[in-house]
């Protein structure tokens, strides 16, 4: 039993071993095999532009950036005469009280009583706490630290 399993494994070792005895100096069939599969098989890598998902989700990303900014201005904005108009304070100087208003074309203003903030806007009044703001039509008056009061007056 012994000689037969003895017999079987050097029959064995033979087989595999006699391709690479013989062929030492070229490659054999199967490393050829093995090469060409792994030549079919590239890795993966990315392209350089961007695909429409990618394309659509960036600029979902961007619509939503800009229109959480638009809230945020909005919702320290006040609206008169159809412009929103942003009050960033009151402030006092020698010559007295002026405020810096940031206009519906994104301008920083620093306006004084009876001064234009916009074409057809002017600031009529300024005291500690509210400005009062005036145009042909009509006169509004904002309270800082009012804001709903601010929206619901007319």
């Amino acid at each position: 039993m012994k000689l037969l399993a003895a017999i079987l494994s050097a029959l064995s070792v033979a087989t595999l071993a006699i391709p690479y005895w013989f062929n030492s100096n070229e490659e054999s069939a199967s490393d050829k095999d093995l090469m060409s599969a792994l030549a079919l098989v590239k890795p993966h890598t990315l392209a350089k532009s961007k695909n429409n998902l990618e394309q659509r989700w960036l600029a979902n990303q961007q619509q939503v950036e800009q229109q959480k900014q638009k809230q945020k201005e909005q919702a320290h904005s006040v609206l008169f005469e159809g412009k929103a108009l942003r009050l960033f304070g009151i402030f006092k100087q020698a010559e007295g009280y002026f405020v810096l208003i940031k206009t519906s074309e994104g301008n920083l203003v620093k306006v004084g009583k009876e001064q234009d903030i916009e074409p057809g806007i002017w600031l009529k009044a300024i005291s500690q706490r509210s400005v009062t703001l005036a145009s042909e039509q009509s006169e509004k008056e904002f309270e800082l630290f009012k804001r709903r009061s601010n929206e619901t007056s007319n």
